[in-house]
């Protein structure tokens, strides 16, 4: 799920800025950004999910497949494997 994607990368940045900047690295700004910034966007994407995927019934034959990440975007988590780069 698209939602999986960015937690987890937003998590990876915010897990590599610290050292990017003690080594004074170019790209210590680019991830701060992407690990802090765009949490605001994210979670705007989030609810607007959220919002048009209200009334699918996820039990249905033909409905989604991935309840786990379908239960993820709607409870704001991370996927399981976000520390496992």
């Amino acid at each position: 799920m698209v939602m999986d994607y960015a937690n987890r990368s937003q998590a990876l940045f915010r897990e590599l800025y610290p050292a990017l900047k003690q080594i004074q690295s170019n790209y210590s700004g680019r991830c701060y950004d992407y690990g802090h910034e765009f949490s605001y966007v994210i979670g705007m994407a989030r609810d607007v999910l959220i919002n048009h995927t209200r009334d699918v019934d996820i039990n249905e034959p033909d409905g989604p497949t991935n309840l786990s990440a379908w239960m993820r975007l709607k409870n704001k988590e991370l996927p399981p494997s976000v520390h496992n780069y």
